[in-house]
């Protein structure tokens, strides 16, 4: 890396903008393959105390805090585990209920939904042997972070006990494979003054499939999953403002004829 490009690097974390340089895991394809959004109920002036003993139970990936909605939805407090069973997930879950000792509520895992109207794919897992020790060890260095050098595969490489040469090979081979979707900067939307809302939607199950085509339609639509509840379709809207979110929220109400509930994030929880 030039020093140019290190110096505008070191800015753009500095600002908050870029977040970290790594790699983006496909969970599933490597096994991980019960993964499940929790969600709790807890008064507002508890979730301070209780977001942070959360984030710190092994297998838990995510912890925010967003907005209820009275007479919908009670849970302030959200949560991502993931798991590479069922069994997993549940022991992961019954440990989190023990230390807060909150009520919970398991959302199983759903069919995804691809963005921009896509048709929706469940991609087939990667056999166990397609990762060997050293893919692995990779994965998990370089969702850490690449570090701010002239060259950050040779320094990268040299923590791993490997050439520069080698480690690139595997990054691209991992990325061939599937294992990987990118290897690059992880960018803070709200820090370029853009917004990210998790929104649901009681979803008519003998409509589900024309109301989710509708909703992948929109190129604001960045995840959408399907989960056993009666708000059974949760997707990410990402805009340049907040007043984007509210304005595409509206226009998918208008289309389905049904109600966008939308959890924006109040708080995060830091996870290691």
């Amino acid at each position: 890396a030039s020093k140019g490009v290190i110096e505008r690097r070191g800015t753009l974390e500095a600002g908050g903008i870029v977040t970290r340089i790594g790699v983006i895991v496909r969970h599933r394809a490597i096994g991980w393959l019960s993964n499940a959004m929790v969600v709790w109920e807890r008064p507002d002036e508890k979730i301070e105390q209780a977001g942070p003993l959360l984030a710190r139970v092994p297998g838990v990936t995510l912890c925010y805090q967003r907005r209820t909605v009275p007479g919908q939805w009670p849970f302030g407090l959200f949560s991502m585990i993931h798991a590479r069973s069922r069994p997993e997930a549940m022991s992961i879950l019954n440990t989190a209920a023990a230390r807060l000792v909150l009520h919970a509520l398991l959302q199983a895992d759903g069919r995804t939904g691809a963005p921009r109207g896509r048709s929706r794919m469940i991609r087939t897992p990667l056999p166990p042997e397609a990762l060997d020790a050293t893919d692995r060890a990779i994965l998990n260095a370089l969702q850490e972070g690449f570090p701010l050098v002239p060259r950050p595969f040779a320094a990268t490489g040299q923590s791993l006990g490997l050439t520069e040469e080698t480690l690139i090979s595997h990054i691209r081979h991992l990325r061939e494979i599937g294992a990987i979707t990118r290897f690059g900067p992880f960018f803070n939307v709200e820090a370029m003054g853009g917004a990210f809302n998790l929104c649901s939607m009681a979803v008519p199950a003998e409509g589900f499939e024309v109301i989710v085509t509708l909703v992948n339609a929109h190129p604001e639509v960045a995840h959408n999953y399907e989960r056993s509840h009666r708000l059974n379709m949760w997707f990410v809207l990402a805009c340049e403002t907040q007043d984007g979110i509210d304005r595409v929220a509206e226009r998918i109400e208008q289309e389905t004829g049904l109600r966008v509930l939308r959890f924006p994030k109040l708080r995060e929880f830091f996870i290691g």
